[in-house]
């Protein structure tokens, strides 16, 4: 499930669905509760270290796979890096 309501990202795993916050393209970023204070757990980055700003998703769906890559602009050096990196595979039975 795809929402782009919060300026940040954000992946979370509810009950076998992934849950992928994507609000990064361009408007003022806000920061994220700390984890302890979260109603769920970020999936993406337990570390606090990875980036969560301006970005965009690459996503690659597969027969039987889903992708997902974010990639990250550094404001200041206006480099792009990876961020997340999730793969879901499912089965049509």
């Amino acid at each position: 499930m795809f929402n782009g309501h919060t300026h940040s990202y954000e992946r979370f795993r509810i009950k076998a669905i992934n849950y992928v916050v994507t609000g990064g393209g361009g408007a003022p970023l806000v920061a994220l509760l700390p984890a302890r204070r979260s109603r769920y757990r970020d999936e993406y980055d337990t570390s606090g270290k990875k980036p969560r700003g301006t970005h965009f998703c690459l996503v690659t769906v597969g027969q039987d796979y889903i992708e997902l890559k974010t990639h990250h602009i550094d404001p200041v050096k206006l480099t792009w890096s990876e961020g997340d990196n999730f793969r879901e595979e499912y089965f049509d039975k």
